[in-house]
């Protein structure tokens, strides 16, 4: 087999003739380095006070309707840090809309917004906190 490295330009940089490698499962290296979590301990919670005592706070940004992924959505939930800087159009909330949950997990501390206005899957990635 013959390796050959090229640079943006199209020149060769590196050309090896004979050239024989292991195949490796390119998942294994990723696990390998990977931070190990550990076995989830979900707790739902309905009351947005829980989120101070972790420094997140929900924001809504307003939206046009062609941005809409559900019926009578006018706005999408964002889920961020305290500190995180606040851009245009953003509205810290007091109080979580109706079916919308906020999920901790307190084994691995990590955090998430769940519902119909968060993505169009219904859920936030987990965010460490």
């Amino acid at each position: 087999m013959t390796l050959k490295l090229v640079n943006k330009e199209g020149e060769t940089i590196l050309n090896l003739e004979n050239f024989s490698f292991k195949t490796i499962n390119p998942y294994f290296i990723k696990d390998r380095f990977q931070k190990k979590l550990k076995t989830p301990n979900i707790k739902v919670f309905e009351n947005i006070s829980i989120l101070q005592e972790i420094d997140f706070v929900i924001y809504a940004q307003q939206i046009n309707k062609k941005q809409t992924w559900a019926k009578r959505q006018k706005y999408e939930l964002h889920l961020r840090p305290t500190e995180s800087p606040v851009e245009s159009g953003f509205i810290q909330l007091k109080k979580l809309p109706l079916n919308h949950l906020i999920e901790i997990d307190s084994n691995n501390s990590k955090v998430r917004l769940s519902g119909p206005f968060v993505h169009p899957t219904k859920s936030q990635e987990w965010r460490d906190y």
